[in-house]
């Protein structure tokens, strides 16, 4: 058993702008973001394609990688509290922590059709949905069951605004809602046939949808009724967040923000200073933001987009180290810290005294960065006594020993 953490150190420089938002560029820049979430105003996760998962702690001056032990894209990531957290994407990719992203377990609800979204609203409680299909588990992810009756049309986003009530949108401008915890759900009018990409619930009565052709919906009563907002722009729009009834941020394409501070009366664009597709806000409070999108962009506000600093640079190691593991001696399992100050090829590999090899921990190509990997002995039959571990990358080498106490 093996998991790795990569950690990028970025550092704001000394720069104010005249502008609404931070532009973290990092050196992710040739994955995708499609998903955020901020839990508080210091702690939040993004996930995006081939299988990245970042975690702030610092309100995102900072991030960490985290191993999701897959390369598939990562649509969408939900969290109960700052331990228990969810992640769905392609193939019917579903994911669990109940460390906060320490590590990641895969889930199967028996699919493999793509999933879109998920809202987990307790630690034990979560809903998927993707395609034609929502799913349900009670157990944090255990077991699944299927919700049947639901329209034969693709779903796109998922919010519940607490335990029971919630609503899902889609294609062919789909609106259901749910007022028992995704048991049942009810098919809504909604004024439009634009696809739908993105909703938001303040509470049971108030929520907000958005899609393509600059299509802002909201409702008030509960989304008997919906009514159709002036957006001012024809641009599709991919997420809404509010936060109240009334402050609210959405993002879309060619870099567009609009922002309203009146329940959506008026909407206000705010300058990104980017042009790239932005896929998801997530605000934990009216002030406090953060937007990502595609070709690694992040953008962060800590006063509703009035200010921003620009730009940010990664500190990455500048020298090759292999450290000791800890603990040590150990039993089942030990964690070994490594620096890579450039990208390549990394084999971590474990012997016995003879020279055999007993495991591989990583064999792939890797950024630079640095990383810890978790050796267990949990799935090997090992005898107490002396080993050795070896990174190699580059012309690097470097072994060191380590001391299996049963």
């Amino acid at each position: 058993m093996k998991t790795k953490t990569f950690l990028f150190l970025i550092a704001i420089l000394p720069v104010i702008v005249n502008a609404q938002w931070v532009k973290l560029s990092a050196s992710i820049q040739e994955v995708d973001l499609l998903s955020v979430e901020l839990v508080t105003p210091s702690v939040g996760w993004i996930v995006g394609g081939k299988g990245t998962i970042l975690k702030t702690t610092t309100g995102g001056s900072s991030w960490s990688k985290q191993d999701s032990n897959t390369e598939y894209a990562l649509f969408d990531v939900s969290f109960s509290d700052l331990n228990y957290g969810m992640v769905v994407g392609e193939r019917g990719t579903i994911l669990t922590t109940t460390n906060g992203g320490t590590t990641w377990n895969l889930s199967s609800n028996g699919s493999i059709s793509w999933l879109y979204s998920v809202s987990l609203v307790s630690p034990e409680n979560g809903i998927v949905a993707g395609n034609t299909n929502i799913f349900k588990t009670s157990n944090g992810g255990i077991t699944w069951s299927q919700v049947t009756g639901l329209p034969p049309y693709g779903l796109n986003c998922l919010s519940f605004c607490d335990s029971n009530n919630g609503s899902a949108v889609g294609s062919y401008s789909t609106i259901i809602r749910t007022t028992n915890n995704g048991e049942t759900w009810v098919n809504q009018s909604r004024g439009t046939m634009a696809p739908l990409l993105s909703v938001s619930l303040t509470d049971s009565l108030n929520s907000f949808a958005v899609g393509w052709y600059g299509t802002i919906l909201k409702t008030t009563d509960g989304g008997e009724s919906w009514l159709s907002l002036s957006s001012g722009t024809q641009k599709h729009l991919n997420s809404v967040m509010f936060t109240d009834i009334n402050n609210g941020t959405i993002v879309g394409e060619g870099g567009l923000i609009l922002r309203t501070t009146n329940g959506g009366v008026n909407w206000r664009e705010q300058p990104s200073e980017t042009k790239e597709y932005l896929q998801c806000v997530s605000f934990v409070d009216a002030n406090t933001g953060i937007i990502v999108g595609y070709k690694g962009t992040i953008l962060l506000t800590t006063n509703g987009g009035a200010t921003y600093t620009s730009d940010i640079k990664i500190n990455l190691p500048s020298e090759f180290s292999l450290s000791q593991n800890y603990p040590n001696p150990f039993n089942p399992g030990t964690t070994i810290n490594y620096q890579l100050p450039t990208s390549g090829l990394v084999t971590l590999k474990v012997y016995d005294l003879l020279g055999r090899e007993v495991a591989t921990l990583v064999d792939e190509f890797m950024q630079a960065g640095t990383y810890n990997s978790k050796f267990s002995i949990i799935n090997y039959k090992l005898s107490s006594g002396v080993y050795f571990y070896r990174l190699q990358a580059g012309g690097f080498s470097e072994t060191k020993k380590f001391v299996l106490m049963k």
